[in-house]
């Protein structure tokens, strides 16, 4: 139900509310609303629509498409009239309206909200509340609503543009409470305060960078007066945007994805669990500030607090058709949250949840990437795609089969794994492309056979530029990222999973083998020697100091359950599992998995999303 708290801001709208009572047959009563006199009363709205300059102060928001009313009697909350209008094709016309009921004389309550959208959807720009008094005779009532824009922040700071670029700078509006409005085009005003020489902007947003120096600029609405001013840094560079230093801003830590991570000392306890409402996908990211985020299938972002669970933003993603089976999380050091899913590529500011872009140029098919400046993209039938960090702009892409896998990055290098799908040609690629020119450094071609799909695994890059992967032969490999030699085999006497490895500080190597069942084991970077292993099998791997693995296993007992575990690879033991039960339904309970890797913050909390609909906090 809509608020009736009236909010003493910038006056925006005035209504006529005329109060008819209509003589009913019998009794002369004067008792309180709806009460079952005889005496009704109807409750006509007389709307003068201003045009789209607002004038004396007294205005529907130029970006308002409807109006929303709500009318109930005093002491009967719970009996709601409401009304809705929605703004006439025209240029300032006038409309009477009237709630179709006929009420009891008495006392009422009408509420407004002027909405952003049509048919009352879309954010409150105004709102008011003032008390009706239906009586014999007519009575004009004034109703003003107020803007609900009590603050503006212009996103994505610091602000950092190249000479040359054009971006659209973004801005979020905020409730009284802190909510954020999503506003419509048009509905905020931008100029420059100072430093026109080295850049212009529109009414719109549209930054042009001229020359290195510093812009301030501003944002509006232009009749409340509330604005908001930020500096924009014009340089020379191009946008070196990377990743955020939070301890795990993507799936598998790094631009390597070697699932190393510096946070330790989680002792195996539930810290908080949140629902998600739907099946977590993916791998949950951490940001600046305490941060943590999270996707479900339904598109439904969430923005939380990484100590306590508690929600502090969410969003859903644009442009959804059904529910989205991949997901990938992406937070930048520009304290934006970047994420890749079936229907594009959507932008967010990390703090706050609004939008900054959307880019539906991909339909994404593995982890994105984000580095230098560039989102690299793997999608369906167009390869690689490259985007701009900052405008959300399809800069290129690199060649691709129909689908293209997870990507990763060493030394300017871009490597990832991309496959044929259907036909009787069956076959994958692993392609490395040089990233500052697009140019094919090598690639290694893999025929698939008959009536088989891509059997492997993707690609995993140490700090030494040595590329390991499953190549689902049951070896895995390790080449040279610069020249694709090979440099090392696992020994034909093991079979390998084809799960992605992780790399040690050390440069040592885990990942899985069959052994009667597979297992995790640990390897030296050249893999010739065996280091240890455990019995337990992780599906998806993180590896923190002191070689302590994290991640999503079938129990050992229930098989039928799942468990967060921390393996000690020094002992070979298991140091804690937790298992993926709470507060799971009944008819489900015990089946929870991990989808993704385990993240690992900064202070050695673990975060894992699980297909039983929650993200749990383990500490």
């Amino acid at each position: 139900m809509y608020s009736r708290t009236l909010r003493a801001f910038v006056a925006a709208i005035s209504l006529i509310v005329i109060a008819m009572a209509l003589s009913g047959c019998g009794g002369s009563g004067t008792g309180g609303a709806d009460n079952g006199s005889t005496r009704k009363g109807q409750v006509r709205l007389h709307i003068a629509w201003p045009t789209k300059t607002p004038a004396g102060g007294k205005y529907i928001p130029a970006y308002a498409s409807s109006l929303f009313f709500e009318l109930s009697p005093v002491g009967n909350a719970a009996k709601i009239y409401t009304l809705i209008i929605n703004r006439p094709a025209g240029s300032a016309p006038t409309q009477d309206v009237t709630f179709g009921q006929l009420l009891s004389a008495g006392n009422y309550q009408l509420a407004g909200a002027a909405r952003a959208l049509a048919d009352a959807q879309g954010a409150t720009v105004a709102s008011g509340a003032v008390p009706v008094n239906v009586q014999p005779g007519m009575n004009a009532v004034s109703l003003t609503l107020s803007s609900t824009v009590q603050k503006l922040q212009i996103l994505g700071q610091p602000i950092n543009v190249g000479v040359g670029q054009t971006p659209t700078l973004q801005s979020g509006a905020f409730d009284p409470d802190g909510n954020g409005l999503l506003l419509p085009t048009g509905a905020l005003t931008w100029s420059i305060v100072s430093g026109g020489q080295f850049g212009t902007i529109t009414a719109g947003g549209k930054f042009t960078a001229l020359k290195a120096g510093t812009v301030k600029v501003q944002v509006a609405e232009p009749v409340t007066g509330v604005k908001a001013v930020a500096d924009v840094a014009v340089s020379q560079q191009q946008s070196t945007t990377g990743l955020a230093q939070s301890g795990y801003p993507k799936a598998g830590t790094d631009l390597g994805s070697t699932g190393l991570v510096t946070g330790a000392g989680a002792a195996g306890q539930l810290a908080w669990s949140f629902d998600l409402g739907h099946r977590g996908v993916n791998t949950p990211v951490l940001g600046n500030s305490n941060m943590l985020f999270a996707l479900q299938q339904k598109g439904i972002v969430y923005g939380l607090d990484a100590t306590t669970g508690a929600k502090k933003w969410q969003m859903t993603l644009p442009n959804l058709l059904g529910d989205i089976s991949t997901g990938s999380l992406v937070v930048g050091d520009d304290n934006t949250l970047y994420v890749g899913y079936d229907y594009g590529l959507q932008a967010y500011d990390a703090g706050t949840g609004l939008p900054k872009w959307t880019n539906t140029d991909f339909a994404v098919t593995g982890s994105i990437t984000l580095a230098t400046g560039r989102i690299y993209v793997p999608s369906r039938n167009q390869g690689l795609g490259v985007v701009d960090t900052l405008t959300g702009t399809t800069l290129t892409s690199y060649p691709g089969l129909t689908v293209t896998y997870d990507v990763v990055i060493s030394n300017g290098i871009a490597f990832y794994i991309t496959e044929t799908v259907g036909g009787s040609n069956r076959a994958a690629d692993l392609m490395a492309i040089r990233t500052a020119t697009g140019a094919t450094v090598w690639s290694k071609h893999m025929p698939i056979p008959l009536g088989q799909g891509y059997n492997g695994g993707f690609p995993v890059v140490g700090t030494n530029g040595t590329l390991y992967i499953g190549l689902g032969d049951g070896n895995l490999t390790a080449f040279d990222g610069l020249t694709g030699a090979v440099k090392a085999t696992t020994p034909a006497s093991i079979t390998t999973s084809n799960a992605r490895p992780v790399i040690a500080i050390d440069g040592s190597v885990f990942f899985q083998k069959f052994a009667g069942g597979f297992q995790t084991v640990h390897y030296d970077a050249l893999l010739t020697h065996q280091l240890g292993s455990v019995s337990t099998s992780l599906k998806q791997m993180s590896v923190g100091p002191g070689s302590i693995l994290y991640g999503g296993g079938v129990d050992p007992v229930k098989t039928d359950q799942s468990d967060v575990f921390a393996l000690d690879a020094s002992n070979d033991t298991v140091k804690w599992k937790v298992p993926l039960t709470a507060g799971v339904p009944a008819a489900s309970a015990g089946l929870g998995q991990v989808s993704g890797y385990a993240a690992v913050g900064k202070t050695g909390m673990v975060y894992v999303v699980s297909i039983d609909q929650r993200l749990y906090a383990i500490k």
